[in-house]
């Protein structure tokens, strides 16, 4: 199995949201770096933030599902 990024979120409240959502659209999602973020923030930047991955051949949906999902959040703040 070959895990690739879809996004990095600063909070795993955002990572958490999303990984929901995702799994809501059939598609399996795995949060990485969550115990290290959380114990050390400091390091967060450092670390990368929370990695929100999912399997190769779930990439392409799951970045589109992204678009989706921030370009309507982004629309109904600004209207």
């Amino acid at each position: 199995m070959e895990l690739l990024t879809v996004n990095v979120y600063n909070t795993e409240v955002e990572a958490q949201i999303f990984k929901l959502f995702l799994e809501e659209n059939g598609i399996e999602a795995f949060l990485f770096n969550s115990n290290s973020v959380a114990m050390y923030p400091i390091f967060n930047s450092s670390i990368g933030g929370f990695k929100l991955q999912v399997e190769r051949e779930d990439f392409l949906r799951a970045k589109f599902l992204s678009d989706q999902f921030y370009t309507r959040d982004s629309e109904e703040k600004m209207g």
